[in-house]
């Protein structure tokens, strides 16, 4: 083997190349140069070579030198088949592309990382192959080692599949899924974002003048008290993607609201509300919705004896923030005119106008007059406004004024109901600015938690692959793997 030389910043390309060849590395003195300049750095020599060296430095007495060179050449350098994990820390940016590509896999990070990293491998093994035509033959071992080793990454690898270890920092990784992290304090917004939730959820189960069932006004007082004291328990960022847009990611809050009932707990209920208004409303929270939740099939009955201990559950999302990448560390949050809440917005706002009309007509109140000025408002605000057209009544002191009214005028319990479902309403508006800037400001401070992605690689190919990855963030390894797929 001719002698190969690396400069000091080549230290690890000298070492995969002793390896690679069987050679060792010496570090090569500096030695002044025609130019006056030092040269210094790295040489790969055979073992025939070094045992020159070693001899020439017994001549020589130099003892330090000798012991450094018998150390050198007495490194064992063989071949493995050992896999090792590796923890790897990615910018935000970073982290966002590859959950990007995890997300349009359904995989997970580490089996995402394997596949994006095999062609460069493979690329420059070829490369590093091509440079040195003359020491790397058809017959090298163990270049044949790692292009073997390569070949099967994705498949000898099978713990890297479990989610539990795709994130460094973080307990659990689901498939689409994210433990959510909120470090600010919850006091100044844990009210709204409850009544947000509630408001979702009352929003999935009744009609907007449908006489809500007693038995959901019984579960409501234990549910808003859990998620006025902390919105984040049973919490979740569900994360999803659009494919046109591979630089965004999509976060959806998700919360589950619960209750354990015992059978003496149904008893209870079949008593102060009867079986079958408590049948109603179990079956209808349990139902099954359009993304394939298990459908709930409580029957109750007391008579057949077959009532048992269950657990209702169902999953109510808060408004969605999305995420877009700037560069390998910089990442923007959608802010609070996204188009996912103004289409919430504008639905709500639909609603309340007409759940203000209902009652006008009932306690005989002319709302066209009462309104006036914010009906002219929402007429001449610019299309561009679509956000504060949408909020002016429920943000409207007049609004307050008119509930004042029609609660002296009420005459029938349909009435009352209808000034709940404004107040509501209403509240579920002005909630939403409140809800959706805690989602932005809970979707960065996750995503900056989270800096480290796990995966496993042979013992060998790691020998080179930081080499092959040098240069190119995470952000170009993703692009390249998106254009290849």
């Amino acid at each position: 083997m001719s002698e190969v030389t690396f400069s000091t910043s080549q230290e690890k390309e000298a070492a995969f190349w002793a390896w690679l060849t069987e050679g060792h590395v010496v570090f090569e003195p500096s030695t002044p140069q025609s130019s006056g300049k030092a040269n210094q750095g790295f040489r790969v020599v055979s073992t025939e070579e070094i045992k020159q060296l070693i001899t020439d430095a017994l001549d020589k007495g130099d003892e330090a030198l000798v012991n450094k060179l018998l150390e050198i050449a007495s490194q064992p350098q063989p071949l493995s088949n050992d896999l090792l994990r590796k923890s790897l820390r990615v910018g935000n940016g970073e982290y966002l592309k590859l959950l990007y590509v995890k997300l349009l896999e359904k995989t997970s990070f580490s089996d995402v990382i394997v596949r994006m990293l095999i062609p460069f491998a493979m690329d420059y093994l070829s490369s590093f192959k091509k440079r040195r035509p003359g020491e790397l033959w058809e017959q090298n071992d163990r270049l044949n080692h790692l292009f073997s080793l390569l070949e099967s990454w994705q498949s000898i690898s099978p713990e890297s599949r479990s989610r539990a270890v795709d994130m460094g920092l973080v307990d659990f990784e689901g498939i689409n899924e994210l433990l959510p992290d909120y470090p600010y304090k919850l006091d100044d917004i844990k009210t709204a974002v409850s009544r947000v939730i509630l408001g979702e959820l009352e929003r999935e189960l009744f009609d907007p003048l449908e006489h809500k069932n007693r038995v959901y006004e019984e579960f409501k007082r234990e549910w808003s008290r859990e998620t006025s004291e902390n919105p984040l328990y049973s919490m979740t960022l569900e994360a999803s993607i659009d494919p046109d847009e591979t630089d965004k990611v999509v976060f959806t809050p998700k919360v589950v609201l619960s209750k354990r009932l015992t059978v003496e707990d149904q008893e209870k209920l079949f008593d102060k509300f009867g079986e079958l208004d408590v049948l109603d409303f179990l079956q209808k929270f349990m139902a099954q919705d359009d993304k394939g939740k298990e459908e709930g099939n409580y029957v109750g009955s007391r008579a057949d004896g077959e009532l048992r201990e269950i657990c209702i559950h169902r999953e109510v999302s808060l408004p969605a923030c999305s995420a877009r990448v700037e560069d390998s560390v910089h990442f923007e949050v959608g802010d609070t005119a996204s188009a996912i809440l103004l289409n919430r917005i504008e639905q709500d706002s639909i609603q309340l106008r007409m759940l203000v009309k209902t009652l006008g007509k009932c306690v005989d109140i002319d709302v066209d007059n009462f309104f006036v000025n914010e009906f002219k408002l929402i007429r001449e605000l610019p299309h561009e406004k679509e956000y504060a057209t949408a909020t002016v009544l429920a943000k409207s002191g007049t609004l307050t004024s008119f509930l004042k009214i029609a609660t002296k005028l009420a005459k029938t319990t349909e009435d009352f109901s209808l000034i709940g479902a404004i107040n509501s309403c209403r509240n579920q508006i002005v909630d939403y600015e409140k809800a959706q800037n805690f989602v932005c400001d809970l979707v960065d401070s996750s995503i900056r938690r989270r800096s480290v992605v796990s995966f496993y690689v042979n013992e060998d190919v790691w020998r080179f692959l930081p080499l092959a990855m040098k240069g190119k963030d995470w952000i170009v390894i993703t692009n390249a793997y998106l254009a290849r797929r």
